[in-house]
Protein backbone atom coordinates (compact mmCIF):
# COMPACT_ATOMS: atom_id res chain seq x y z
CA UNK A 1 0.00 0.00 0.00
CA UNK A 2 2.85 2.36 0.98
CA UNK A 3 4.03 2.45 -2.93
CA UNK A 4 0.74 2.91 -4.18
CA UNK A 5 0.69 6.32 -1.59
CA UNK A 6 3.62 7.31 -2.97
CA UNK A 7 2.35 7.10 -6.07
CA UNK A 8 -0.75 9.23 -5.79
CA UNK A 9 1.51 11.63 -4.57
CA UNK A 10 3.96 11.18 -7.43
CA UNK A 11 0.89 11.77 -9.76
CA UNK A 12 -0.30 14.87 -8.01
CA UNK A 13 3.75 16.31 -8.54
CA UNK A 14 3.12 15.03 -12.38
CA UNK A 15 0.05 16.75 -12.92
CA UNK A 16 1.41 20.06 -11.19
CA UNK A 17 4.30 20.13 -12.91
CA UNK A 18 2.46 19.50 -16.50
CA UNK A 19 0.19 22.69 -15.52
CA UNK A 20 3.44 24.78 -15.27
CA UNK A 21 4.27 23.47 -19.02
CA UNK A 22 1.67 24.82 -20.41
CA UNK A 23 3.33 28.65 -21.02
CA UNK A 24 5.18 26.85 -23.15
CA UNK A 25 3.51 24.09 -25.30
CA UNK A 26 0.88 26.39 -25.65
CA UNK A 27 3.51 28.77 -27.82
CA UNK A 28 4.48 25.76 -29.71
CA UNK A 29 2.01 23.40 -32.07
CA UNK A 30 2.93 20.97 -34.23
CA UNK A 31 1.06 20.37 -37.59
CA UNK A 32 -1.03 17.43 -36.30
CA UNK A 33 -1.94 19.36 -33.37
CA UNK A 34 -3.27 22.33 -35.20
CA UNK A 35 -5.53 19.81 -37.29
CA UNK A 36 -6.93 18.43 -34.29
CA UNK A 37 -7.59 21.82 -32.64
CA UNK A 38 -9.43 23.16 -36.38
CA UNK A 39 -11.34 19.87 -35.88
CA UNK A 40 -12.61 20.17 -32.69
CA UNK A 41 -13.69 23.89 -33.34
CA UNK A 42 -15.53 22.80 -36.44
CA UNK A 43 -17.72 20.78 -33.61
CA UNK A 44 -17.96 23.19 -31.63
CA UNK A 45 -18.96 25.69 -34.01
CA UNK A 46 -21.73 22.86 -35.12
CA UNK A 47 -20.18 23.01 -38.91
CA UNK A 48 -18.93 20.33 -41.46
CA UNK A 49 -16.20 18.32 -40.21
CA UNK A 50 -14.31 18.57 -43.15
CA UNK A 51 -14.59 22.48 -43.30
CA UNK A 52 -11.65 24.75 -44.16
CA UNK A 53 -8.30 22.64 -44.03
CA UNK A 54 -10.20 18.99 -45.64
CA UNK A 55 -8.98 16.73 -43.07
CA UNK A 56 -12.23 14.77 -41.88
CA UNK A 57 -10.55 11.66 -42.99
CA UNK A 58 -8.77 11.98 -39.10
CA UNK A 59 -10.07 9.64 -36.12
CA UNK A 60 -13.00 11.95 -34.65
CA UNK A 61 -12.50 11.09 -30.88
CA UNK A 62 -9.89 13.14 -29.69
CA UNK A 63 -11.69 16.86 -32.03
CA UNK A 64 -14.87 15.52 -30.39
CA UNK A 65 -13.71 15.72 -26.61
CA UNK A 66 -12.08 19.04 -27.15
CA UNK A 67 -14.97 20.17 -28.76
CA UNK A 68 -17.18 20.59 -25.82
CA UNK A 69 -15.32 24.03 -24.64
CA UNK A 70 -13.39 25.66 -27.34
CA UNK A 71 -11.05 26.84 -24.94
CA UNK A 72 -7.15 26.98 -25.39
CA UNK A 73 -6.10 26.31 -21.87
CA UNK A 74 -9.43 23.53 -21.13
CA UNK A 75 -7.70 21.77 -23.89
CA UNK A 76 -4.46 21.68 -22.40
CA UNK A 77 -5.64 20.66 -19.23
CA UNK A 78 -7.84 17.96 -21.11
CA UNK A 79 -4.41 16.18 -22.50
CA UNK A 80 -2.61 16.39 -19.20
CA UNK A 81 -5.75 15.00 -17.72
CA UNK A 82 -5.33 11.95 -20.31
CA UNK A 83 -1.73 11.50 -19.52
CA UNK A 84 -1.85 11.30 -15.70
CA UNK A 85 -4.59 9.03 -16.13
CA UNK A 86 -2.65 6.60 -18.67
CA UNK A 87 -0.12 6.85 -15.83
CA UNK A 88 -2.64 5.71 -12.75
CA UNK A 89 -3.99 3.18 -15.43
CA UNK A 90 -0.82 1.73 -16.39
CA UNK A 91 -0.06 0.98 -12.48
CA UNK A 92 -3.43 -0.66 -11.82
CA UNK A 93 -2.99 -2.65 -15.06
CA UNK A 94 1.02 -3.76 -14.18
CA UNK A 95 0.01 -5.05 -10.69
CA UNK A 96 -1.56 -8.01 -12.27
CA UNK A 97 1.93 -9.51 -13.38
CA UNK A 98 5.06 -7.48 -11.50
CA UNK A 99 4.99 -7.44 -8.01
CA UNK A 100 3.88 -3.64 -6.54
CA UNK A 101 7.62 -2.13 -6.61
CA UNK A 102 8.28 -3.27 -9.65
CA UNK A 103 5.06 -1.39 -11.03
CA UNK A 104 5.94 1.58 -9.04
CA UNK A 105 9.49 2.05 -10.62
CA UNK A 106 7.91 0.93 -13.61
CA UNK A 107 5.43 3.51 -13.94
CA UNK A 108 7.65 6.15 -12.61
CA UNK A 109 10.57 5.54 -15.22
CA UNK A 110 7.67 5.90 -18.18
CA UNK A 111 7.19 9.19 -16.89
CA UNK A 112 10.95 10.13 -16.77
CA UNK A 113 11.92 9.06 -20.11
CA UNK A 114 11.71 12.23 -22.33
CA UNK A 115 10.00 10.57 -25.19
CA UNK A 116 6.82 10.55 -22.54
CA UNK A 117 7.22 14.00 -21.13
CA UNK A 118 7.61 15.60 -24.84
CA UNK A 119 4.75 13.98 -26.31
CA UNK A 120 2.11 13.83 -23.89
CA UNK A 121 2.22 17.05 -23.89
CA UNK A 122 0.94 17.39 -27.12
CA UNK A 123 -2.58 17.85 -28.43
CA UNK A 124 -2.56 14.46 -30.39
CA UNK A 125 -4.03 11.21 -30.17
CA UNK A 126 -0.57 9.39 -28.58
CA UNK A 127 -2.00 9.47 -25.20
CA UNK A 128 -5.70 9.00 -25.35
CA UNK A 129 -4.89 5.84 -27.59
CA UNK A 130 -2.87 4.58 -25.16
CA UNK A 131 -5.50 5.33 -22.05
CA UNK A 132 -8.20 3.35 -23.90
CA UNK A 133 -5.48 0.17 -24.95
CA UNK A 134 -4.58 0.05 -21.07
CA UNK A 135 -8.46 0.51 -20.14
CA UNK A 136 -9.22 -2.28 -22.19
CA UNK A 137 -6.51 -4.35 -21.12
CA UNK A 138 -7.54 -3.97 -17.37
CA UNK A 139 -11.20 -4.63 -18.09
CA UNK A 140 -10.42 -8.07 -19.73
CA UNK A 141 -8.44 -8.79 -16.78
CA UNK A 142 -11.21 -7.90 -14.33
CA UNK A 143 -13.64 -10.45 -16.43
CA UNK A 144 -10.54 -13.19 -15.90
CA UNK A 145 -10.39 -12.28 -12.05
CA UNK A 146 -14.28 -12.19 -11.33
CA UNK A 147 -15.88 -13.85 -13.92
CA UNK A 148 -18.77 -11.03 -14.59
CA UNK A 149 -20.00 -10.87 -18.32
CA UNK A 150 -20.09 -6.89 -17.54
CA UNK A 151 -16.20 -6.38 -17.83
CA UNK A 152 -15.82 -8.36 -21.02
CA UNK A 153 -18.09 -6.29 -22.55
CA UNK A 154 -16.43 -3.05 -21.35
CA UNK A 155 -13.77 -4.21 -22.39
CA UNK A 156 -14.52 -4.88 -26.48
CA UNK A 157 -16.70 -1.67 -25.79
CA UNK A 158 -13.35 0.32 -24.77
CA UNK A 159 -11.22 -1.69 -27.47
CA UNK A 160 -13.44 -0.41 -30.19
CA UNK A 161 -13.89 3.24 -29.34
CA UNK A 162 -10.26 3.23 -29.23
CA UNK A 163 -9.83 2.72 -33.02
CA UNK A 164 -12.16 6.12 -33.05
CA UNK A 165 -8.63 7.77 -31.10
CA UNK A 166 -6.43 5.87 -33.93
CA UNK A 167 -7.25 3.61 -36.55
CA UNK A 168 -4.30 2.18 -36.64
CA UNK A 169 -5.64 0.67 -33.35
CA UNK A 170 -7.41 -2.05 -35.40
CA UNK A 171 -4.02 -4.01 -36.02
CA UNK A 172 -3.93 -4.17 -32.10
CA UNK A 173 -7.82 -4.48 -31.78
CA UNK A 174 -8.54 -7.04 -34.31
CA UNK A 175 -5.99 -10.02 -32.97
CA UNK A 176 -6.86 -9.03 -29.40
CA UNK A 177 -10.74 -9.70 -29.87
CA UNK A 178 -9.71 -12.71 -31.68
CA UNK A 179 -8.07 -13.95 -28.69
CA UNK A 180 -10.86 -13.44 -26.27
CA UNK A 181 -12.82 -15.43 -28.41
CA UNK A 182 -10.12 -17.87 -28.53
CA UNK A 183 -9.73 -18.16 -25.04
CA UNK A 184 -13.58 -18.03 -23.95
CA UNK A 185 -14.93 -20.28 -26.93
CA UNK A 186 -16.87 -22.36 -23.92
CA UNK A 187 -18.48 -19.80 -22.41
CA UNK A 188 -19.89 -17.55 -25.80
CA UNK A 189 -23.44 -18.23 -26.48
CA UNK A 190 -25.34 -17.16 -29.69
CA UNK A 191 -26.27 -14.35 -27.18
CA UNK A 192 -23.26 -13.35 -25.59
CA UNK A 193 -21.79 -13.52 -29.36
CA UNK A 194 -24.34 -10.91 -30.33
CA UNK A 195 -23.88 -9.01 -27.40
CA UNK A 196 -20.44 -8.50 -27.95
CA UNK A 197 -20.73 -7.76 -31.01
CA UNK A 198 -22.96 -5.10 -30.35
CA UNK A 199 -20.70 -3.64 -27.71
CA UNK A 200 -17.91 -3.20 -30.61
CA UNK A 201 -20.07 -1.86 -33.35
CA UNK A 202 -21.99 1.15 -30.97
CA UNK A 203 -18.60 3.35 -30.44
CA UNK A 204 -18.11 2.67 -34.24
CA UNK A 205 -21.21 4.07 -35.33
CA UNK A 206 -19.42 7.95 -35.57
CA UNK A 207 -16.51 6.40 -38.00
CA UNK A 208 -19.35 5.09 -40.01
CA UNK A 209 -21.32 8.34 -40.62
CA UNK A 210 -18.07 9.88 -41.12
CA UNK A 211 -17.30 7.41 -44.05
CA UNK A 212 -20.79 7.84 -45.34
CA UNK A 213 -20.71 12.23 -45.82
CA UNK A 214 -17.14 11.91 -46.90
CA UNK A 215 -16.90 9.11 -48.80
CA UNK A 216 -19.90 7.35 -49.84
CA UNK A 217 -18.68 4.32 -47.97
CA UNK A 218 -19.60 3.59 -44.31
CA UNK A 219 -15.79 2.16 -44.14
CA UNK A 220 -14.43 5.22 -46.50
CA UNK A 221 -12.73 6.82 -43.58
CA UNK A 222 -11.30 3.39 -42.43
CA UNK A 223 -10.33 3.08 -46.02
CA UNK A 224 -8.54 6.18 -46.45
CA UNK A 225 -6.81 5.67 -43.22
CA UNK A 226 -5.29 2.34 -44.46
CA UNK A 227 -3.97 3.75 -47.46
CA UNK A 228 -2.15 6.67 -45.50
CA UNK A 229 -1.37 5.18 -43.01
CA UNK A 230 -0.60 1.20 -43.65
CA UNK A 231 2.60 -0.15 -45.10
CA UNK A 232 5.18 -2.01 -44.05
CA UNK A 233 7.83 0.11 -43.67
CA UNK A 234 11.65 0.05 -41.90
CA UNK A 235 11.47 -2.94 -39.30
CA UNK A 236 14.57 -2.23 -37.67
CA UNK A 237 14.51 1.15 -36.87
CA UNK A 238 13.19 1.07 -33.73
CA UNK A 239 15.82 -2.02 -32.98
CA UNK A 240 18.08 0.86 -34.27
CA UNK A 241 17.05 3.54 -32.30
CA UNK A 242 16.01 1.64 -28.90
CA UNK A 243 18.66 3.42 -26.56
CA UNK A 244 17.92 6.26 -27.79
CA UNK A 245 13.98 5.57 -26.96
CA UNK A 246 14.93 4.39 -23.26
CA UNK A 247 17.73 6.46 -22.42
CA UNK A 248 19.52 5.55 -19.25
CA UNK A 249 17.61 2.73 -18.33
CA UNK A 250 17.72 0.67 -21.56
CA UNK A 251 20.59 -1.22 -20.53
CA UNK A 252 19.05 -2.17 -17.33
CA UNK A 253 16.56 -4.82 -19.52
CA UNK A 254 19.11 -7.26 -20.27
CA UNK A 255 19.17 -7.90 -16.14
CA UNK A 256 15.47 -7.70 -16.36
CA UNK A 257 14.99 -10.54 -18.91
CA UNK A 258 17.30 -12.81 -16.94
CA UNK A 259 14.54 -12.56 -14.59
CA UNK A 260 12.14 -12.65 -16.64
CA UNK A 261 10.17 -16.46 -14.89
CA UNK A 262 9.39 -13.49 -11.95
CA UNK A 263 6.25 -12.56 -14.03
CA UNK A 264 2.83 -14.02 -12.94
CA UNK A 265 1.69 -14.50 -16.54
CA UNK A 266 3.98 -14.08 -19.12
CA UNK A 267 2.60 -15.54 -21.80
CA UNK A 268 -0.09 -12.77 -21.98
CA UNK A 269 2.58 -10.06 -21.91
CA UNK A 270 4.71 -11.59 -24.88
CA UNK A 271 0.96 -12.05 -26.77
CA UNK A 272 0.29 -8.04 -25.61
CA UNK A 273 3.87 -6.96 -27.10
CA UNK A 274 3.60 -9.15 -30.19
CA UNK A 275 -0.16 -7.55 -31.08
CA UNK A 276 1.66 -3.91 -30.28
CA UNK A 277 4.11 -4.86 -32.56
CA UNK A 278 1.75 -5.28 -35.46
CA UNK A 279 1.24 -1.90 -35.46
CA UNK A 280 4.68 -0.68 -35.71
CA UNK A 281 5.00 -3.27 -38.83
CA UNK A 282 2.11 -2.27 -40.35
CA UNK A 283 2.87 1.56 -40.19
CA UNK A 284 3.93 3.07 -43.32
CA UNK A 285 6.10 6.05 -41.46
CA UNK A 286 8.53 5.13 -38.53
CA UNK A 287 9.01 8.01 -35.48
CA UNK A 288 9.56 6.81 -31.96
CA UNK A 289 6.38 7.88 -30.66
CA UNK A 290 4.66 5.36 -32.11
CA UNK A 291 6.87 3.15 -29.15
CA UNK A 292 4.83 4.56 -26.77
CA UNK A 293 1.92 1.98 -26.47
CA UNK A 294 5.03 -0.73 -25.65
CA UNK A 295 5.93 1.28 -22.72
CA UNK A 296 3.96 -0.11 -20.04
CA UNK A 297 5.00 -3.80 -21.46
CA UNK A 298 8.91 -2.89 -21.53
CA UNK A 299 9.60 -0.74 -18.70
CA UNK A 300 8.63 -3.64 -16.05
CA UNK A 301 11.83 -5.28 -17.36
CA UNK A 302 13.62 -2.70 -17.29
CA UNK A 303 12.82 -1.69 -13.60
CA UNK A 304 13.16 -5.61 -12.43
CA UNK A 305 16.93 -5.07 -13.94
CA UNK A 306 17.21 -1.89 -12.48
CA UNK A 307 15.84 -3.50 -8.96
CA UNK A 308 18.24 -6.80 -9.29
CA UNK A 309 21.10 -4.38 -10.07
CA UNK A 310 20.54 -2.10 -6.66
CA UNK A 311 20.41 -5.74 -5.12
CA UNK A 312 23.87 -6.82 -6.06
CA UNK A 313 26.02 -3.99 -5.97
CA UNK A 314 26.87 -1.62 -3.24
CA UNK A 315 25.57 2.24 -3.77
CA UNK A 316 23.88 1.22 -7.05
CA UNK A 317 20.53 2.71 -6.14
CA UNK A 318 22.29 6.23 -5.21
CA UNK A 319 24.35 5.66 -8.72
CA UNK A 320 20.62 5.27 -10.97
CA UNK A 321 19.09 7.97 -9.07
CA UNK A 322 22.09 10.55 -9.67
CA UNK A 323 22.32 9.62 -13.53
CA UNK A 324 18.22 9.85 -13.74
CA UNK A 325 18.39 13.58 -12.00
CA UNK A 326 21.14 14.63 -14.34
CA UNK A 327 18.86 13.19 -17.44
CA UNK A 328 15.69 14.63 -16.16
CA UNK A 329 16.20 18.13 -17.23
CA UNK A 330 17.51 17.60 -20.49
CA UNK A 331 13.58 15.98 -21.20
CA UNK A 332 12.26 19.04 -20.21
CA UNK A 333 14.50 20.74 -22.15
CA UNK A 334 13.09 19.12 -24.73
CA UNK A 335 9.62 20.95 -24.36
CA UNK A 336 11.29 24.56 -23.74
CA UNK A 337 13.48 24.72 -26.04
CA UNK A 338 12.07 22.39 -29.10
CA UNK A 339 14.06 22.96 -32.21
CA UNK A 340 11.30 22.25 -33.99
CA UNK A 341 9.19 25.01 -32.22
CA UNK A 342 6.37 26.24 -34.33
CA UNK A 343 6.07 29.59 -32.27
CA UNK A 344 7.43 32.07 -34.77
CA UNK A 345 4.71 30.34 -37.49
CA UNK A 346 1.76 30.93 -34.93
CA UNK A 347 2.80 34.42 -33.98
CA UNK A 348 3.04 34.91 -37.82
CA UNK A 349 -0.47 33.34 -39.13
CA UNK A 350 -2.45 35.32 -36.20
CA UNK A 351 -1.18 38.50 -38.08
CA UNK A 352 -3.29 36.99 -40.80
CA UNK A 353 -6.49 38.07 -38.42
CA UNK A 354 -6.00 41.86 -38.94
CA UNK A 355 -6.23 41.65 -42.47
CA UNK A 356 -9.37 42.47 -44.67
CA UNK A 357 -11.06 38.70 -45.82
CA UNK A 358 -9.71 36.81 -48.57
CA UNK A 359 -8.86 33.45 -50.09
CA UNK A 360 -5.09 33.04 -49.05
CA UNK A 361 -2.24 30.82 -50.65
CA UNK A 362 -0.19 28.93 -47.31
CA UNK A 363 1.79 25.84 -47.36
CA UNK A 364 1.06 25.83 -43.38
CA UNK A 365 -2.54 25.43 -44.03
CA UNK A 366 -3.87 24.33 -40.58
CA UNK A 367 -2.26 27.36 -39.29
CA UNK A 368 -3.35 30.02 -41.52
CA UNK A 369 -7.42 28.72 -41.45
CA UNK A 370 -6.81 28.25 -37.26
CA UNK A 371 -4.67 30.89 -36.18
CA UNK A 372 -5.03 33.60 -39.22
CA UNK A 373 -8.85 32.62 -39.13
CA UNK A 374 -8.38 32.73 -43.47
CA UNK A 375 -10.10 30.88 -45.99
CA UNK A 376 -7.09 28.47 -47.17
CA UNK A 377 -7.28 27.45 -51.09
CA UNK A 378 -6.27 23.97 -51.10
CA UNK A 379 -4.82 22.74 -54.20
CA UNK A 380 -4.57 19.23 -53.56
CA UNK A 381 -7.10 17.86 -51.37
CA UNK A 382 -5.24 14.41 -51.36
CA UNK A 383 -1.94 15.46 -49.32
CA UNK A 384 -3.51 18.67 -48.09
CA UNK A 385 -0.73 21.29 -50.16
CA UNK A 386 -2.46 24.52 -51.07
CA UNK A 387 -0.09 25.22 -53.65
CA UNK A 388 -0.18 23.97 -57.25
CA UNK A 389 2.98 21.98 -58.11
CA UNK A 390 3.91 24.57 -61.25
CA UNK A 391 4.10 27.88 -61.56
CA UNK A 392 1.52 28.29 -64.54
CA UNK A 393 -1.21 26.35 -62.47
CA UNK A 394 -0.07 28.60 -59.74
CA UNK A 395 -0.71 32.01 -61.80
CA UNK A 396 -3.98 30.66 -63.20
CA UNK A 397 -5.75 29.49 -60.08
CA UNK A 398 -4.31 33.17 -58.75
CA UNK A 399 -6.41 34.55 -61.17
CA UNK A 400 -9.70 32.18 -61.10
CA UNK A 401 -9.62 31.72 -57.75
CA UNK A 402 -9.76 35.53 -56.43
CA UNK A 403 -6.87 34.56 -54.45
CA UNK A 404 -5.77 37.76 -51.81
CA UNK A 405 -2.90 36.94 -50.07
CA UNK A 406 0.19 34.45 -50.64
CA UNK A 407 2.02 33.27 -46.83
CA UNK A 408 5.54 31.49 -47.45
CA UNK A 409 7.72 29.78 -44.89
CA UNK A 410 10.21 26.97 -44.79
CA UNK A 411 8.75 25.19 -42.13
CA UNK A 412 6.49 23.05 -44.38
CA UNK A 413 7.34 22.12 -48.22
CA UNK A 414 7.36 25.33 -50.12
CA UNK A 415 6.31 25.94 -53.75
CA UNK A 416 9.29 25.32 -56.28
CA UNK A 417 8.34 28.56 -57.72
CA UNK A 418 9.02 30.18 -54.40
CA UNK A 419 11.64 32.55 -55.85
CA UNK A 420 8.94 33.72 -58.20
CA UNK A 421 6.37 34.46 -55.89
CA UNK A 422 9.32 36.92 -54.04
CA UNK A 423 10.53 38.66 -56.94
CA UNK A 424 7.13 39.49 -58.24
CA UNK A 425 4.75 40.26 -55.50
CA UNK A 426 4.45 42.93 -52.89
CA UNK A 427 5.92 42.08 -49.60
CA UNK A 428 3.66 42.80 -46.89
CA UNK A 429 5.47 41.40 -43.90
CA UNK A 430 8.54 39.02 -42.92
CA UNK A 431 9.84 37.39 -40.05
CA UNK A 432 13.01 35.62 -39.33
CA UNK A 433 15.03 34.00 -36.39
CA UNK A 434 17.77 31.68 -36.51
CA UNK A 435 16.63 29.01 -38.79
CA UNK A 436 13.19 29.98 -39.80
CA UNK A 437 11.03 32.29 -41.59
CA UNK A 438 7.06 33.55 -42.67
CA UNK A 439 6.67 35.97 -45.48
CA UNK A 440 3.31 37.26 -46.54
CA UNK A 441 2.67 38.89 -49.69
CA UNK A 442 -0.32 40.75 -51.73
CA UNK A 443 -1.62 38.82 -54.21
CA UNK A 444 -3.32 41.15 -56.30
Amino acid sequence: MKFKNYFIIYLIFYFLLNIYLIQFTSQNYYWDEVVYLQLAKNLNQKESYNAYIKEGFRPILLPAILSFLNNNLIHHLIIILISTSFLFLAYDFLKYFFEEKIVFLSVILISFLQLYIFWSTKIMTETLSMLLITLTLIFYLKFKKTNKEVYIYLSIFISSLSILSKPLNLAFTTPFLLFILIENRKLITKLKFFKAFIAFLIPLIPLFIQGSIFYNNPLGSLIYQSKVTINPSDYFFYIKNFFKIFSFTSPFIIFGLLIFKKILKPFFIILLINFLILQLIFSNNVQERFMLPLFPLILPFIASGIDYITKKIKHSSLIIFIIALLILPSSFNSIINDPASTKLLIESTKELKDLPQGKIFCNSVPYCSFFGNKEVFIGNEVHKISFPPNKNEFLFILKNESIKYIFLDNYHLEPKYKDFIENNFKLLSHHQNAYKYTKLFLAN
